[in-house]
Formats: structure tokens, sequence, C-alpha cells
């Protein structure tokens, strides 16, 4: 990687030691604000919300202003709503800040968009691997270093601590240079991507295939206590198997075909699945989270592959619809689990089981396969 994409890796790497100290403890703050448990999942579902809602329009300004002026605004944004959440006294204003903090996730079209531009020699995806692989490195250990935090000193401290570490993210992010020249959408108008059916077609690829990947996702926890009796502390012990996998995967993967990383992924939700309706033990459950983590990293494959059909001038927009895509198939399997789990727990768990191997085979017919037209092509 050249001097930039280092750069740009370690801000994400401080970003992620930040975000991790406080990202669990967010349901607990709110309640010690004194937020109700309808409260604290609309706050969330909300944040959910702004981050889908902010995708498209980032993609647009990724593509006429640049994606290194995009980055520095975003950054800014997260840094001023950690500021609002950590100097919060009721849960009108930390509300607020955690809703801005949502719409900073609009950095992710320019992000992506920014690490294709600067590859050079390399491939996408093994650019985008690990670049963001930065970031899952710094949530392995934040998530416990929150929790002791948060103990010691109270929940408050942390997001104090996260304010702190964001903005270091922030001075090292200025030092990421711009393109020698930023590209902007000329060549080819924003509709014409919409014509492009290899990229419409992977998109229909990619909800199906997240839908199917998030159905194990939003419950397990739940699961685990109820069906196997899991304590709070080995539900974290997961979490940092997850965080991870997250990394393996991406490195291991990044140097293969995306097409082909994209289906390993599927099929590793498999094996999450299979484990987590068999058996509670632990070691065999964090071998499980450890695969779970592919639902994550299958993002930067899908990227990788949007990259190779899609004009380099629509190359934020894409990135953007592919987020978009990706958010959607998340929160309908979310709301989806919910609704099986009330009926059965174990059925949003099994319903992925038959699913993934559908979503493999689209992915296997309707994917783009190598040797087709290159991102510098037109629809």
């Amino acid at each position: 990687m050249n001097r930039n994409l280092k750069t740009l890796a370690f801000a994400l790497f401080t970003w992620a030691l930040g975000e991790g100290l406080f990202l669990y403890l967010v349901p607990l703050y709110l309640g010690e604000l004194g937020a109700s448990a309808a409260q604290i999942g609309t706050l969330i579902g909300l944040s959910s919300l702004a981050q889908a809602v902010v995708m498209i329009p980032a993609g647009f300004a990724t593509d006429r202003l640049g994606a290194h002026r995009v980055l520095v605004g975003g950054w800014l944004t997260g840094l001023a709503a950690a500021i609002v959440m950590a100097s919060a006294n009721g849960m009108s204003l930390f509300a607020a800040g955690w809703i801005v903090y949502g719409l900073s996730a609009w950095v992710v079209p320019a992000l992506t968009s920014y690490v294709i531009s600067q590859r050079g020699s390399l491939k996408p995806e093994r650019a985008l691997t690990w670049v963001f692989s930065a970031f899952s490195a710094g949530l392995v250990i934040s998530p416990a270093l929150g929790g002791l935090i948060g103990e010691q000193f109270g929940l408050r401290a942390s997001f104090v601590v996260a304010a702190g570490l964001f903005g270091v993210s922030n001075v090292v992010v200025l030092l990421v240079r711009p393109q020698a020249a930023e590209v902007k959408a000329s060549d080819y108008s924003d509709t014409s991507l919409l014509r492009n059916r290899r990229f419409v077609g992977l998109m229909g690829v990619v909800f199906v295939a997240m839908f199917a990947l998030w159905l194990g996702i939003p419950l397990a926890p739940i699961y685990l206590q109820e069906r196997w009796g899991a304590r709070v502390a080995e539900v974290g012990l997961l979490g940092s198997a997850a965080s991870l996998g997250e990394v393996a995967l991406a490195l291991f993967l990044g140097s293969r075909p995306p097409r082909k990383a994209f289906i390993a992924l599927q099929a590793v939700g498999l094996v999450y699945l299979l484990i987590l309706l068999s058996t509670g033990q632990v070691g065999w459950l964090a071998l499980g989270f450890f695969f779970r983590a592919g639902a994550l990293v299958s993002r930067q494959f899908i990227d990788a592959i949007s990259a190779r059909v899609v004009a380099h001038s629509q190359l934020g927009l894409a990135f953007a619809i592919s987020a978009t895509v990706s958010r959607a198939a998340g929160v309908a399997s979310a709301a989806s689990a919910g609704h099986l789990y009330a009926i059965r727990a174990h059925l949003p768990f099994q319903l992925g089981l038959l699913l993934i191997p559908l979503a493999i085979v689209l992915t296997q017919c309707f994917a783009p396969r190598p040797g087709g037209r290159e991102a510098k092509a037109g629809p």
C-alpha cells in the first residue's frame, strides 16, 4: 500500500478504537439517562435509518466533490457528534448526537472510492480488505476496554475517551492527500448506472445474499442466553471472536477473485448457523462467530465486484447504492427475524440455512464473472 492508504488505514484504526469504547454501551447509557426500552429501540433504529438515507446523497457528493472532501467532512461530523454525546446531561441531547453520528456514515462511499483510486497496482479486493481490516482490528480490543472504563469511571467516561480518540483520528485523516486529479462524473449520466444490467443484477443478488446472511445475527445474543444459558461475559468474548474473524477472513480472501470470495463468505455463514443451532460450548460458538464475520466482510468484495463493471466516474454512486442495498437487506432481515423468533426461537436460523444455499446459487449464476468490462468501461 502507498502512503495515503497506510495513513487512511491508521485513521480507521484509531476511529475504531474510539467507536468500540461505546458502541455496545449505548443502550445502557440511554437507560441511565431515563430512556424506556421502546425509546432505546427507536433511537437505535433511527441511527440505522440515518445511515441508509444518507448513502445515495453521499455517493453523488463523492463523484462531484471528490472523495477526499467527503472523507474530511464525515470525520468532522463524527467528532462533533461524539462531543455532543459525551457532554449530554439528558436523553434529548444525547439522542441528537447519536443520530448525527449515524449520519457520519456518509463517508462509506467516499472511503471505498478513495481506496480504489489510490490502490495503484493492487487489485480492488486486496486494497479494500487491507484498509478496512484496520478498522476491524481496532474493534478487537476496544469493546472490552470500554466496558472496563465504564465500570470503573461511569459510562460517560467511555464517550469522553472515545471523543479524544476521534480527535486523534481527525488529525490523521487530514494527513491523507487528495487524489492528484479528483474524478468527476462527466463521461456518463447518473441515470446510466441504473441501465447497467450487470450492476443492477449484482444488486439483486446482494439483497438476497445479505438478507440470508443477516437473518441469524440480530437475535443471536438472546438465543444464546435462552437456549444455551450463555453469560454476558461469554457473549462479549464471542463479539471479540467476530472481530478477529473480520480481520482474518478479509486478509485471507483478499487475494482471491472477489466473486469466489463472496461465495466462500456465504458458505462460512452456513457454518455459523449450524454451530449456533447445535451446541452451546463456548469454543465451538467462538468458531461460529469467527465465521459469522463473513456477513460484514462480504461488503468489501461486493464493492470489488462493482468496481469491475461500473464506470470510474460513477464509483461513488455505485458504492452508495451497494451500501444502501446491503443495509436495506439488513433492516428487512432483522424485522423478519424478530417475527420468526416470536413464533419459534430457532426459525430465523433455520430459514437462514435454507436461504444461503439459494443465495450461493444466484451468486454463481448472476454475479458478474471475471473477464468482463472493467470499471473504466461504460454501462
